[in-house]
């Protein structure tokens, strides 16, 4: 029986790297993961109208892509020993690359998808709503490591179904902490109007510290890498990001709602957008 996690990774043809592939390698040589790289190609009724037939359309634009992501590994191969760790690639027909990416990563059993946040920003949204697995969004800045990776969870919210969100999150950044031999921080902002509306209001701030040492009881981590704030979230968690100087942020998603828990709708897109780091989502 083989237990090796499998990474799913979403190649860009027309990109000039493949930050996500590179990202994929680097975790896999050191969670002994397999990965299989994924890749779609599509052809518009001009484009298919060259071809002698649709099948002949079809089958070439399959076979270029074939062709290419096996440059891409024996490249890859050939400067690091990988050999083990790449399966051959899987390409499809279609024109809605993550949605099939989706469906591939439910069908081997995928424990995640590897792709970057260069895609039409509505095809994320749905690969972040429908994914079966996490998702890490890899950044194409190439920035030092620094070793430090940042939960963001949402302890303001009482209930079970946050609770076991939050549980996963934290659950997601120890295990990459683990893997990538970071420390992880933990970062919860409390929205001001909610805090208002709960009877908290600026008496809240007076209890931060205490707050504070709560969370980190709770969730075993040492008090000076929990980081709790009163505003916007949005903005705390892109200000903590930069404080900590994380390499990834994590956070969770709401199946039907999408990113979730301290974001919602166009406050999440707008945090994936400005950030410059890697992003793993938890559903």
């Amino acid at each position: 029986m083989n237990n090796r996690f499998t990474y799913l990774v979403v190649m860009e043809p027309e990109a000039p790297h493949q930050t996500a592939l590179l990202k994929a390698v680097e975790l896999a040589c050191k969670t002994n993961a397999i990965i299989e790289i994924f890749a779609c190609g599509y052809l518009t009724d001009e484009e298919i109208n060259q071809f002698q037939s649709r099948q002949d359309a079809k089958r070439s634009t399959i076979d270029v892509l074939t062709d290419w992501c096996s440059e891409q590994i024996e490249t890859l191969v050939s400067h690091q020993n990988i050999a083990t760790h790449i399966k051959s690639p899987h390409i499809e027909w279609n024109d809605q690359c993550l949605k099939a990416a989706c469906y591939r990563a439910r069908e081997i059993g995928a424990n995640m998808i590897i792709t970057t946040n260069n895609h039409d920003r509505s095809d994320v949204k749905g690969l972040l709503r429908y994914s079966p697995c996490p998702v890490l969004l890899a950044h194409s800045f190439n920035r030092p490591v620094t070793g430090n990776v940042l939960a963001a969870l949402d302890t303001h919210k009482k209930s079970d179904a946050n609770d076991a969100l939050n549980n996963a999150i934290l659950a997601a950044a120890l295990n990459l902490a683990e893997d990538t031999d970071s420390n992880v921080h933990l970062v919860s902002a409390i929205d001001e109007k909610e805090a208002i509306a709960a009877h908290l209001g600026f008496e809240y701030l007076e209890d931060i510290e205490s707050e504070q040492a709560l969370i980190a009881k709770h969730f075993e981590l040492p008090k000076n890498r929990v980081h709790v704030q009163l505003g916007n979230p949005q903005i705390i968690i892109q200000n903590c990001v930069e404080t900590v100087d994380a390499d990834t942020l994590v956070i969770g998603t709401n199946a039907r709602k999408g990113v979730a828990g301290l974001f919602l709708g166009n406050t999440a897109e707008k945090l994936l957008s400005q950030l410059l780091c890697d992003v793993l989502i938890v559903n």
